[in-house]
């Protein structure tokens, strides 16, 4: 296309673009950008948006080697002039759209992003819980947190410090929830019902006290009380004491209405009263969750912000929660629109399926313009567009507020704004990645898997989307130039009905092992297919060629020792998980006994492992000796000459330059004048070493004293990923989780874990369930009860996207394969029930037969 002379541009269609795996959905979207840039649109008029950093990178460089293959003249003008190229983050593009409007805010303009906003948090929390213990008596939050936390005599600051922590992560999420309102009009109803009971007065002592007068009235209060602000929440305490002490009569030990032994109208009974109860502790604790909200946001949230404010600084959820209100809020969002407008005709969104609610809202908001037709644009004859892309089926990150209802809804708004005219959805079949035997095979099972459950209708052209969170699959089609036909393997062992998890998945690590060791072995005639400048060409596979998919990283020990006894090479890619890593540990006990020497376990671990590995007898007969600590009885007692003697003199040597040197070079020195670095061969242990000294180094500089030091390094809740090992030329097995995996694909794809149990299925939801359906509207429930969120629809639903999710995360799992895929795992009837294994048995008829196995499919 040219530009007309008046110098608008030519029209695009806005699309919707939805690319299952292995379709190339990052190069359709380059191929969008070259066509504006062939068609004279200025590249920065055209704004790209993605959701991670490597994504941004990755974009930029295929769309420069793509011009300068296919069209030098426009790769000399993006070449001269790269930063007319506006490919970008959604968080980069948030945090420029703040310091451009930093006044509006009252923010400095030169503000920066928080790096580590969990440190803050910790520190923000404590510094609280120490202002308050300080505070007077007459200090309301002081109360709030001492009675929230003595309700839980055992695990009371514990249980509200991760509840305060959960509701950290989701913070921009929560701030702008609204309460989950309890039903008092069932409260009514039923208590009403219950009181007119002749069998209650028989059953019951003083029956009547569960029905106070306050909520006898509530039947005619019930459909004007709005809250339960509104109601006297002590009497539902009364008879939340009362049913507790008579639970014997109605429940069973595991809290379900009692049957057994009961006529009918007893049983009715029991019933209705077990759904009272429910409801009446439903809504205390509820009650009690908006108490601990408040202080969460009152006292620690607000110590966080401020902390943040003095550092000039903003962290990532900051960044697009302050985006969105200061276009929907502001005073001068006019103007920010028409700034924004003003510089941008089209915009590309790549990876549509991360996308947040918030994120949606940012998009939604800045092209609003678009979509009616007015505006500067329209008077000017430009048609800008909107380019998604993206692969619903993928949406895997629901634990970092991606939500896949964005997609289907975002798709389907922008069809009923734009209309035909100015709108396509395009819904691609075609996979460049996988062989026919892989694609069949997943075709076969998501199909089914994905399927709309009984009762729940199709998507339509009145209806699109009845359930958007239920996944649709639409089944691909091979457009890999290649005929061969690729290979899926299923791979199953059997153990005794009784082997407990770590014994299953150290057999199924074993059998990967081997069958691993069978492809690479000189006799096999196992290929795999790499591409050249004529097609592909079959070889012989390598270790580099693998990859192990786990679905978390709990069992990955038994993968690593697997792999370590059959001698095959391995690296373990992203993913959290470094302070738990053996050699971490080890580290970081030798860190407290020199912080604290009087740390008798640190000291300890320190003897008993890589640096001494002295014999746990040597150190139970120095235990028995009398004296104050271990460091000083074994410097009293080891015996000159001794192993332990030896050790007890590096230890003091170090210990004497504690105050004198670094803590990291200490460490290092250690590890050399020991020999310790010999066990340390592995690249992805050495690295691990490595990152933990540099760690250590930087806190350090900083001044930090080694008791503060050990403090941060000891958080149970801190998450750092293993350090980076060069991955390129090395020849070596990959192992990662299915979450790290995503994007990336494998000519040889193992999954593993078939017969581990899918969480969301067969369990109650989380007590706290943060429902966002839109930008605007947020929904928050509250119950520790399991039996009551098994029965509350918003909990329910919550455990059904969870399992829609899982689904997904399988999906991912399957499709990273080009040519060989294998699912393993444990056969045991016994345990089938909510795992991976199940679904092969319910969708594709995998059953027993003889000494192995077979499929109906």
């Amino acid at each position: 296309m040219s530009q007309p002379p008046n110098g608008c541009t030519a029209p695009f269609k806005s699309q919707v673009v939805f690319a299952p795996a292995g379709a190339g959905k990052t190069e359709r979207l380059s191929r969008r950008y070259i066509e504006l840039l062939r068609s004279d649109v200025p590249p920065e008029r055209i704004l790209t948006l993605t959701f991670t950093e490597r994504a941004a990178a990755e974009m930029r460089e295929r769309i420069f080697l793509r011009l300068e293959q296919k069209h030098p003249e426009l790769h000399r003008v993006l070449r001269d002039n790269p930063v007319s190229v506006r490919i970008s983050t959604i968080h980069s593009f948030c945090l420029s759209l703040l310091k451009r409007f930093a006044p509006l805010l009252g923010l400095d303009p030169r503000l920066d992003v928080l790096a580590t906003p969990g440190e803050l948090w910790t520190s923000a929390k404590y510094d609280t819980l120490m202002h308050l213990a300080e505070a007077g008596e007459s200090s309301t939050a002081r109360r709030e947190l001492l009675d929230l936390v003595t309700r839980d005599q055992v695990q009371g600051w514990t249980r509200l410090s991760a509840l305060f922590d959960r509701l950290f992560a989701r913070r921009t999420a929560v701030l702008r929830g609204r309460f989950v309102e309890p039903d008092l009009t069932r409260l009514a109803t039923l208590a009403l019902e219950l009181r007119a009971n002749p069998l209650g007065y028989e059953r019951f002592p003083d029956y009547s006290s569960l029905f106070p007068p306050t909520l006898r009235d509530l039947a005619a209060t019930a459909s004007h009380t709005s809250s339960m602000s509104d109601f006297d929440l002590a009497s539902l305490e009364k008879v939340s004491r009362r049913l507790q002490e008579n639970a014997k009569t109605f429940l069973t030990k595991s809290n379900t209405p009692l049957k057994r032994g009961c006529d009918a109208r007893t049983r009715a009974l029991n019933e209705r009263l077990h759904e009272y109860n429910l409801l009446i502790n439903s809504i205390l604790s509820q009650a009690d969750f908006r108490r601990t909200f408040e202080l969460f946001r009152d006292a620690f949230l607000a110590t966080y912000t401020r902390a943040k404010q003095e550092l000039g600084q903003v962290d990532y959820d900051d960044m697009e929660l302050m985006a969105l209100n200061l276009l929907l809020h502001n005073q001068e969002w006019q103007n920010i629109l028409y700034a924004f407008d003003e510089h941008t005709d089209h915009l590309l969104v790549d990876e549509f399926q991360d996308t947040s609610f918030i994120q949606w809202g940012i998009i939604d908001k800045l092209t609003e313009e678009w979509r009616s037709g007015e505006g500067a644009k329209s008077v000017r004859g430009i048609q800008p567009s909107i380019f998604i892309v993206g692969d619903d089926k993928q949406s895997i990150y629901m634990f970092r507020d991606a939500n896949v209802e964005v997609f289907a809804r975002a798709a389907d708004r922008l069809e009923q704004w734009l209309g035909p005219n100015r709108f396509e959805r395009i819904e691609i079949e075609d996979n460049y990645r996988s062989l026919e035997a892989i694609i069949d095979f997943n075709n076969t099972l998501f199909t089914r898997l994905m399927a709309s459950p009984e009762g729940v209708a199709e998507p339509s052209a009145v209806n699109p989307h009845t359930e958007t969170w239920r996944t649709r699959y639409r089944p691909f089609r091979r457009a890999r130039n290649n005929t061969a036909t690729g290979m899926v393997e299923i791979i199953l062992d059997e153990l005794d009905a009784d082997a407990g998890i770590r014994e299953r998945r150290e057999r199924d690590a074993a059998n990967i092992c081997r069958r691993i060791t069978s492809l690479l072995a000189p006799d096999s005639d196992f290929r795999v297919f790499e591409r050249s400048v004529g097609g592909e060409i079959a070889r012989r596979c390598r270790p580099e060629d693998i990859a192990i998919l786990l679905r978390q990283r709990t069992h990955l020990a038994e993968v690593e020792a697997a792999l370590r006894s059959h001698s095959i090479p391995f690296l373990v890619l992203g993913g959290t998980g470094f302070y738990d890593e053996p050699e971490i540990r080890y580290l970081r006990a030798l860190l407290a006994f020199l912080a604290d020497p009087s740390d008798d376990v640190a000291l300890y671990q320190t003897l008993r492992g890589p640096l001494f590995r002295l014999p746990e007898r040597d150190l139970l007969l120095v235990a028995a000796s009398n004296g104050l600590s271990l460091w000083d009885r074994i410097k009293d007692s080891a015996r000159p000459g001794s192993p332990l003697h030896t050790a007890a003199g590096r230890l003091q040597t170090w210990l004497g330059r504690v105050h004198h040197d670094q803590l990291s070079s200490i460490i290092e020195q250690a590890l050399a004048e020991t020999g310790a670095w010999l066990m340390f061969w592995e690249p992805q242990r050495e690295a691990n070493v490595r990152k933990f000294l540099c760690l250590l180094e930087a806190r350090e500089a900083s001044g930090e004293h080694p008791l503060r030091i050990l403090d941060a390094l000891n958080r149970p809740d801190r998450e750092e990923e293993k350090a980076d090992v060069p991955i390129e030329g090395r020849d070596a097995v990959r192992v990662v989780t299915i979450h790290s995996a995503k994007g990336l694909e494998f000519p040889v794809t193992f999954v593993a874990g078939l017969d581990e149990t899918i969480k969301p299925a067969g369990h109650s939801s989380p007590d706290l369930v943060i429902e966002e359906s839109s930008p605007s509207e947020v929904v928050i429930s509250y119950l520790r009860d399991p039996a009551a969120r098994r029965k509350h629809p918003l909990h329910v639903r919550r455990v059904n996207k969870e399992l829609e999710e899982e689904k997904r995360v399988f999906y991912v799992a399957c499709t990273r394969a080009r040519d060989a895929l294998f699912l393993t795992g444990i056969w045991s009837e016994r345990t089938l029930k909510n795992t991976r294994l199940q679904w092969l048995v319910e969708h594709l008829g995998l059953t027993r037969a003889g000494e192995g196995f077979r499929l109906r499919a």
